[in-house]
């Protein structure tokens, strides 16, 4: 079973204003991410999904924070984020995992 901390919090009745966008900013930023995603999508090969071990064994020795687009984009869907700074930090994320990794 998932616990979830707003579940703890809330006792199971989280209120909808937590969610950190109104539904005019999320459908916003669901439908650029998508864009970009489609528009990019031969150089987001590698970073679209989470990183395979037998495709880079020492990848999560060197990357602790692991982050990748369509994780972004389930959390997204999801209302997981509560402000626009964390969802644009676990962007970032992404894009600092592939250059410490890549050199």
């Amino acid at each position: 079973m998932r616990i979830n901390f707003w579940n703890i919090v809330f006792d199971n009745s989280a209120p909808e204003d937590l969610h950190g966008f109104s539904d005019i900013e999320h459908t916003r930023l669901k439908n650029s991410l998508q864009n970009y995603m489609f528009k990019h999508r031969e150089y987001l090969f590698y970073i679209k999904d989470r990183v395979q071990e037998n495709i880079a064994p020492e990848y999560r020795q060197i990357i602790p924070g692991e982050m990748w687009f369509d994780l972004v984009m389930a959390r997204l869907n999801k209302r997981y984020y509560r402000s626009s700074r964390h969802f644009y930090a676990e962007l970032d994320q992404v894009a600092t995992n592939a250059q410490l990794y890549n050199g």
